[in-house]
């Protein structure tokens, strides 16, 4: 009987150590797969957007996102297939925030143009165009420039949206009126979040919460006429765990509980000063951020401890500048992150830790020939100094011609005509040569490559404005048989 009793004890205690090593293989096994669960780049969005892009944003489906760049230019893409489905392009100044509607059937989009512009997606057409009230201009701002839009999530219909006027403004997207429903006298408000119902801003070193149905604040944190390293520049939110985060401009993220009333959780997640969107996701298990050397960066949330835990997951490289802008898709399947004028588009796969897939790389480019083909190069003002992304768009155009041996390329330059006729027509040879160079410097044979320099003789449009003017200083490629 007693060794019987001893080999009953003996079985308990080997399925109590079964059971506690099958849990510690699947807590191991569910955080391989966490932690092997990567994005890829699968597609890049380039050509239409001549400068560079500051805004990105998913629609709720994770289907389209939306670009915005520096000079007012909105369009809207298929997330799935890299197609262009629609253009916005009323504003004239740059877009500093776009925000979709809970059906997917409305945009509202905010400019440094001074409008908060509320379109119909279908049609492209503007239902509201509101002007931001103004203050006197300061601190290199002009007074007007909205920072931020965000619809109601309460009130779809009423959308929030302010910033350098320091005033908070409400709006009925059925009608062309609106309200001020706040102002502050310190400093620029820089970002807004729904929250819970509620609005969250930032404004100078703080980050606070207004209340949507009192019009009153209910609660903030921060101080008044901060340290330039410590002012808030960006927000985002963890809404069930009552969290709102801040970037800093030295590039910490700054996680306040709102109920506790204090910083639960301060890392650096980017490099020098500046400003970076950064994205939790909507499972609240990871964080997207940007402003990292050229890459941006995921990591894992976690609570350990009753405490808040941020691990680094991911690098995501492929970036030739630094990323301004980014977003996570609804469903986390799909990410969104912005360099120069380029979308990237990363998916999310999962990989065995065995098969360390690399990076697809971006499709080959093709260009047709006969044609005037705009290459969308940058070059330091009156030098022939190529800057931000000119080389890797010349490196697609090398690529190109390692492909096809029987082509050969004219470079055409111009100029706009501000200066002397003289200077410019040399100035426009000096940056065909350049761009000659450089594809003979990669491999191509020079004899398959002539210059043209015209200087200011062949505009496309008038130099009135900067932006014609812009659009005047060009290269231009055209594509022959041998």
């Amino acid at each position: 009987k007693k060794n019987i009793l001893s080999v009953m004890k003996i079985l308990h205690q080997l399925n109590l150590l079964f059971f506690l090593l099958f849990l510690l293989f699947h807590s191991v096994f569910s955080q391989t797969a966490i932690l092997n669960t990567e994005y890829q780049n699968v597609f890049t969005y380039q050509g239409l957007h001549v400068q560079s892009v500051t805004t990105v944003a998913f629609d709720k489906t994770g289907n389209y996102v939306a670009s915005g760049d520096h000079k007012g230019k909105i369009l809207l893409w298929n997330a799935q297939n890299g197609k262009l489905e629609q253009r916005f392009e009323r504003h004239t100044g740059k877009i500093t925030d776009i925000q979709f509607s809970e059906d997917n059937k409305i945009l509202a989009t905010a400019s440094y143009d001074g409008t908060v512009k509320v379109w119909d997606i279908k049609t492209g057409n503007i239902i509201q165009d509101y002007q931001n009230p103004a203050v006197p201009a300061y601190d290199n701002v002009k007074g007007y420039e909205p920072t931020f839009v965000v619809f109601d999530t309460e009130h779809p219909e009423q959308i929030y949206f302010g910033g350098n006027n320091r005033k908070i403004m409400r709006a009925d997207i059925r009608s062309p009126r609106m309200e001020q429903v706040w102002q502050t006298y310190e400093y620029s408000i820089t970002s807004g979040k729904m929250i819970n119902g509620n609005l969250a801003i930032g404004y100078d070193g703080k980050m606070a919460i207004f209340n949507t149905k009192t019009n009153q604040m209910m609660a903030q944190i921060g101080a008044t006429d901060a340290a330039f390293d410590d002012k808030i520049c960006e927000l985002d939110v963890l809404p069930s765990k009552n969290i709102l985060a801040g970037w800093t401009v030295d590039g910490r993220v700054l996680m306040w509980d709102i109920a506790k009333n204090k910083i639960v959780k301060s890392f650096q997640a980017g490099l020098g000063k500046g400003s970076s969107v950064f994205k939790f996701s909507k499972d609240e298990q990871f964080l997207l951020t940007g402003f990292y050397n050229n890459s941006a960066r995921l990591w894992n949330i976690d609570k350990v401890n009753n405490a808040l835990d941020v691990k680094e997951k991911q690098k995501l490289g492929a970036h030739r500048l630094s990323v301004k802008d980014l977003d996570i898709s609804h469903d986390n399947s799909l990410l969104a992150t912005a360099d120069g004028n380029k979308v990237r588009i990363w998916k999310k796969v999962r990989k065995n830790s065995n098969d360390l897939a690399e990076e697809k790389p971006e499709r080959q480019q093709n260009f047709v020939l006969n044609e005037k083909i705009n290459l969308l190069l940058h070059f330091e003002r009156s030098k022939d100094v190529m800057i931000d992304d000119s080389e890797e768009k010349l490196d697609k155009v090398v690529d190109y011609l390692k492909r096809n041996q029987e082509v050969v390329i004219e470079l055409h330059g111009h100029t706009d005509n501000v200066g002397i006729p003289r200077l410019n027509l040399e100035l426009s040879g000096k940056r065909t040569l350049k761009v000659k160079n450089y594809l003979v410097s990669k491999g191509i044979e020079a004899h398959r490559i002539t210059i043209f320099p015209h200087g200011q003789e062949e505009p496309i449009t008038s130099n009135r404005t900067e932006a014609e003017r812009e659009q005047n200083r060009r290269v231009e490629m055209i594509v022959r048989k041998r």
